[in-house]
C-alpha cells in the first residue's frame, strides 16, 4: 500500500511537473507573438501613435537604405529564397532518405552517411554562410547573389529534411509496404504510392522545420546573398531578405519601428506558409484512407 502511494505520488508530481513545462512554453510563445503584433502594428508599440505598418509600408519598395518606403521587394526576396531553397532541399532529402530507408544496405558506411548528416544538422548557420562565400561566391563566381544564398541555405536545411523525412518513413507500418508488393507493384511504386502517402504529414512537418529556419536565417546569407533591396530579377542578382533587413534595421539604427514592421511581417509570412503547407497535405491527401 506504501509503494502505491509513493508511485501515485510521483505519478502526480511527474504530471505537475510536466503541465508545468507545458505551460511555461505556452505563456512564452503567446509573450513573443503579442509582443511582437503589438510592437510590429504601432509606432512605439502604443496605438495612440499610429499605425507601424500600412498599404503603403507592404506594396512599396524600399529607399533610403531602409530608412524610408516599403518592403514589398523584400517581401519577394524571401519568398523567392525560401521556395528555391526548399525545393532543392526538398527534392534532395527526400530521395535520400528514400535511399537510406529502402535501398541502403546496413553497413558501415550508410552508418557513416548518418553520422555525418547528423554533425551537418548540428553545424551553426555562420559555418554554412562562410561555406558559401568561399565555394559558391568566389570558387564558383556567383557572386553575392540570389543563387548563392539559395544554395546555401539548400546544405543548410538539407540534414534536416533527411532526418525528419527518413523518420517519418520508417515509422510506417511495414504490411502496407509489402501488401504493396504482394500486390503487383514494384518497389519505387509501393514506396510512392503507399508509404510516402502515409508518411506525408512527417514528411511536410520536416519541411516545414527547415523552411521555419530558413525564413529566419541571417548569418548564412550575410556572406552570400548581397543586400540590394530591390526585386531580385533573376539568380544572379543580389537579394535582400526580411531577416536580413531586419538584421541591418536594427544594427545599422535606420528605424526600430520599421524594423519591428518587418519582424511582424516575416512572423506572419511563416504562419501562412505553414497554413498553406497543412491545406496541400489535406488536399493531395484525399481518398486516402488509413
Amino acid at each position: 500500500m506504501t509503494d502505491k502511494k509513493h508511485g501515485k505520488l510521483f505519478n502526480n508530481l511527474f504530471l505537475f511537473v510536466v503541465y508545468g513545462f507545458v505551460a511555461i512554453t505556452i505563456v512564452v510563445i503567446l509573450s513573443v507573438i503579442i509582443y511582437l503584433t503589438v510592437r510590429g502594428l504601432f509606432k512605439g508599440g502604443n496605438p495612440s501613435n499610429g499605425l507601424n505598418i500600412n498599404f503603403e509600408y507592404l506594396f512599396t519598395t524600399t529607399s533610403d537604405g531602409g530608412k524610408t518606403g516599403g518592403i514589398i521587394a523584400i517581401i519577394w526576396n524571401t519568398v523567392l529564397l525560401v521556395l528555391l531553397s526548399g525545393v532543392i532541399a526538398g527534392s534532395i532529402g527526400i530521395s535520400s532518405a528514400i535511399y537510406l530507408c529502402f535501398y541502403a544496405k546496413v553497413n558501415k558506411f550508410t552508418s557513416f552517411i548518418r553520422s555525418s548528416i547528423e554533425v551537418l544538422a548540428g553545424i551553426p548557420s555562420v559555418i554554412f554562410g562562410l561555406f558559401g562565400l568561399l565555394v559558391f561566391v568566389g570558387l564558383f563566381k556567383f557572386g553575392y547573389s540570389l543563387i548563392s544564398g539559395v544554395l546555401t541555405l539548400s546544405i543548410m536545411i538539407l540534414p534536416t529534411v533527411i532526418t525528419t523525412s527518413e523518420n517519418a518513413l520508417s515509422s510506417v507500418d511495414k504490411s502496407l509496404y509489402e501488401a504493396g508488393i504482394g500486390l503487383g507493384s514494384t518497389k519505387m511504386e509501393a514506396i510512392m504510392k503507399v508509404v510516402i502517402k502515409e508518411a506525408k504529414h512527417g514528411i511536410v512537418s520536416g519541411m516545414i522545420l527547415s523552411i521555419g529556419r530558413a525564413l529566419g536565417e541571417t548569418a548564412a546569407l550575410v556572406y552570400t546573398v548581397g543586400s540590394s533591396y530591390k526585386f531580385a530579377n533573376s539568380l544572379l542578382s543580389s537579394a535582400r531578405p526580411l531577416a536580413m533587413h531586419i538584421y541591418l534595421g536594427i544594427n545599422e539604427g535606420q528605424s526600430l519601428d520599421k524594423a519591428f514592421a518587418a519582424a511582424f511581417v516575416l512572423l506572419i509570412l511563416c504562419m501562412m506558409m505553414i497554413f498553406i503547407s497543412e491545406l496541400l497535405v489535406k488536399h493531395f491527401g484525399k481518398g486516402i484512407k488509413r
